[in-house]
Formats: structure tokens, sequence, C-alpha cells
């Protein structure tokens, strides 16, 4: 048994997944979800078969957490995967006794399909190329020939999809040169409402819209640029308080540094607007677009990686034993406040073959009890779809930026 457990394969968590386990707790996790709607009905048994299946080709998925002396890593997964049906409470933290260990959980209910995910296994294009796998593999499995989920599923993973891509490009940076202020950015203004005791919601504030690129670029803008000004531009106007409003938006790493990649590759760039410095929908979104080129530059995304993989090179965190880090994590955890006031996250295109029979993805990521509301976004055939998750009663965000896109123009086609 011993010499079994010896020669299960571990990998490193990536540098970008260090500290979410350590900030995890059975309440809170750092959990997103992928939900693909379907055009006929789930089988749910064949699902969990082709489940199975396609986990040998992501093999750092088939995978559960353990513990080691300075940081938590992850252990080869012997145990089969399931797939649960009927679609419990949003992005409820993840039982692994319940998921035999693993750190995601797939669902079906009707003909649609959720992945919940922990985020220290992978970002939101990891996770979609891994949605987009099973789903080649169900519909091969059903006797429909597809392909183009992003990888081969022929092929032995690579080793460009399980490294660290965060090693693969650090540029070694002394520490003194640590970006940390770009980290923790200003104090935000916060989304204010009644918190909801049955949890996170999403319901209604699901919606396709069919020509929001055409109005980006009618502004001259990139469609993140557009949807984070317009973010803004919503929460300005509810006027939660005199504080600045931050926009979080997830950069893509992949698109700058050339990697297959599919754990995390991605960092965080912060949009700041200050009360009264924009005032109409084109001033907010010129804003966005200027504040996003500058900080995607290669120079600057290369300083925000070396600072991320610079800062666990610190002597302390090195060598300090991860109880400790608990430790420390579950007292900084009553004094953290949320460095943003949403987060606008847009993966880009969910884009698959007729034969897959994919009608609509969309995105679902966490929020806190500070963050109160957030933003997810995927395209399917030219649709864009926008997921607002929220922890609190009230609707009033989605419903703002909503009846703010269809002054623009723009319908809802679901």
């Amino acid at each position: 048994m011993g010499r079994e457990k010896q020669q299960l394969k571990r990998y490193p968590l990536d540098n970008s997944a260090l500290f979410y386990p350590i900030m995890a707790t059975k309440k809170a996790q750092s959990l997103f979800r992928v939900t693909v709607r379907l055009k006929d009905e789930v089988d749910g048994n064949l699902l969990e078969e082709a489940l199975n299946k396609v986990l040998f080709r992501f093999p750092t998925y088939k995978t559960r957490l353990k513990k080691g002396y300075a940081w938590h890593y992850l252990e080869e997964n012997t145990e089969r995967a399931l797939v649960f049906k009927g679609l419990g409470p949003m992005l409820c933290p993840i039982d692994t006794k319940e998921t035999n260990g693993y750190l995601f959980r797939v669902v079906y209910e009707g003909k649609t399909v959720y992945f919940e995910v922990f985020h220290g296994l992978c970002d939101g294009v990891g996770a979609t190329i891994f949605v987009k796998g099973l789903l080649e593999t169900y519909r091969n499995m059903q006797g429909v020939a597809v392909s183009g989920c992003g990888v081969d599923l022929s092929m032995e993973p690579t080793e460009n999809e399980i490294e660290d891509a965060f090693k693969h490009y650090y540029e070694p940076i002394k520490f003194s040169d640590v970006q940390l202020k770009e980290l923790t950015g200003a104090t935000p203004q916060l989304i204010s409402g009644t918190i909801n005791p049955d949890g996170y919601t999403s319901d209604s504030m699901v919606t396709t819209y069919v020509d929001v690129n055409r109005i980006a670029k009618e502004m001259g803008a990139t469609f993140t640029a557009f949807t984070a000004g317009l973010v803004a531009h919503t929460l300005s106007k509810m006027n939660f308080g005199k504080l600045p409003v931050v926009v979080m938006v997830p950069v893509n790493l992949r698109t700058v540094f050339p990697s297959n990649n599919v754990r995390n590759f991605v960092t965080f760039v912060r949009l700041t607007f200050k009360r009264g410095e924009c005032n109409t929908i084109e001033e907010f979104v010129s804003s966005a677009s200027i504040q996003l080129k500058a900080k995607t530059e290669k120079s600057k995304l290369n300083q925000m990686l070396a600072t991320t993989v610079r800062t666990e090179k610190t002597g302390l965190l090195k060598i300090a034993p991860l109880w400790l880090k608990i430790a420390v994590a579950k007292t900084a955890r009553h004094f953290l406040k949320s460095r943003q006031t949403i987060i606008v996250s847009n993966i880009g295109k969910f884009d698959v073959s007729e034969e897959m029979g994919v009608e609509r993805a969309s995105l679902n990521i966490n929020v806190s009890k500070n963050a109160k509301v957030n933003l997810g976004i995927l395209s399917t055939k030219g649709n864009v779809t926008f997921s607002f998750t929220k922890s609190i009663v009230e609707s009033s965000v989605a419903d703002h930026f909503f009846t703010t896109l269809k002054e623009l123009g723009v319908n809802p086609i679901n």
C-alpha cells in the first residue's frame, strides 16, 4: 500500500494557486462555474464515463489536494470521478468527501452541464478547454464525430500544458522591485445590499446579446474595455459612496506569453474611476481603454508576473511551515478588505463545432462578503452572455447594466 502511494504522481501548485487553499475555509472557497446548455437532454451515465475517460488527458485535474511542509500540492487521484444530477446552491463549497477527493464538481440537469471548480486547479481558460474536452469525449461516445476542443485528445499531455507557466517566463528581480502597490491598489467603493441567506444567486442575471461588439467598435474600444467602462458607469450612477469605483479585470497571460497551459496563467489589473473624472458612457469607456492598454503592455505584465513569483520566493514564505501560513491566514481573514468594487472576467470565446450541440455557455465567478457582485462573460457563436453572480438579494446592479445596454440599442436574444 505504501509503495503504491509512493508511485502516485505529484504536481506542485502553480504559482498563482499557492494561496488559494491557504485562504480557503469550509464556507468560503474560491470557486467559479462554467455552464453549457446543449440542444438535447444530457445522459448522466454517459457523461460520467466521458469524464473519467478525458481526465487521463488532463492529469493535473485528476488529482486531490495534499499538504506538504511549506505548501499544498496536487497528488494523482485514483478514485472514480462522479457526475451529480440536480443543481444545488450556486458555487457552494466543494466537499471532497462527496467528490472522491476531486477539486471540481460536474453536475447536469436537463439539457445543461455545470462545471464548478476550485480556482487553485485552473483559471477560466483552462476550465473551458477541459469542459470542451469533456463534451467532445461525450459526443464521440454517443457516436457523433466532433473535434476541436483546444487540445488533441488523442495525444499524450504535453509538458507545456501542465507546467507552471509563471515560473517558465519568470525573469529574476530583486524584492525591492516587487510591485506590491500594484497588487493591493486603492481602497474601493463597495456595493451595498442585503445578504441573501440562501447563498449566491444568478437566476435571471444571465442574459445573452448578439451585437455588443458592434457598440464597442463604434466607441473605438475593445469588448473588454467597453464592458469594464459600462460597469464603472453603472456603479457610479448608483452612487454607493465617494470612494473610486475599482474594476478588476483578469488578463489571460497566454495572449502575451505563448503557452498551452491548462492550469492557471492569469494576472489581474485594476481600473480605477475616481468620482467626477468621467460622466458619460463614452468617457468611462475611453478611460477603461486607456488604463487597460497601459496596464497590459508586455513590460507591465512582465512586472506583474515577476512580482507574483518573487513574492513566493521571499525567504520567510519559502521556509515557513504550512501550518503557520494557514494560522496567519486565518487571523488575517478578519482584517482583509476587498481591493475592488467588482470583477469583470471576460474569458472570451467558447466556440465549438455545430456537431457539439452547444446552444450557450456562461461563466459565474464567486463573490465575497465585501465584493458582493461580480460579472462573468463568455461568447458562443458571436453571442455574448453576461452572468452576474451576487450574494445579495437586490439585483439593481445587473438591472442598471442591462437597462443601459438597451438604451445603447442592444437588446437581449433570450
